[in-house]
């Protein structure tokens, strides 16, 4: 039976724990900020992935063009993923891994597309030690 992703886990459960209450709190947030932003998720996977990239470069102490902010990034972001998983074991929805590596990559891509250009420009060197054509 597929139920409506609409619904929380906790309506469908008999007594939820705490930590199935925290796993649909966390889906029905995503699904609130979804619909209330206007945003597809797809295209929210891409915004905070660039977003949260200065944040931990700044928190890291390390020049943009580091890869170094890329790590907690994708913690993060199979840290939702494996939410996104548990969600859907608990709501009995069929799950596809494939969904769950396509939103894997709409956050790391663009961010890892930005490294590189960072990085071809010089960004990640201090200044004042870029190396100069003769």
């Amino acid at each position: 039976m597929i139920l409506n992703p609409q619904t929380e886990i906790s309506d469908r459960l008999t007594m939820p724990t705490d930590f199935e209450q925290t796993i649909a709190l966390w889906g029905d947030f995503k699904i609130w900020l979804e619909h209330s932003s206007h945003v597809p998720q797809a295209a929210m996977h891409v915004i905070v992935g660039i977003a949260l990239y200065p944040i931990f470069a700044k928190l890291l102490k390390v020049r943009w063009g580091s890869p170094l902010p890329l790590l907690p990034i994708l913690g993060m972001e199979l840290i939702n993923e494996a939410i996104d998983f548990t969600r859907y074991y608990l709501a009995g929805w069929p799950y596809s891994p494939t969904r769950s590596l396509g939103d894997v990559v709409l956050t790391m891509a663009p961010i890892g597309v930005l490294v590189v250009i960072f990085r071809l420009w010089g960004w990640h060197e201090k200044p004042g030690t870029a190396k100069r054509g003769n």
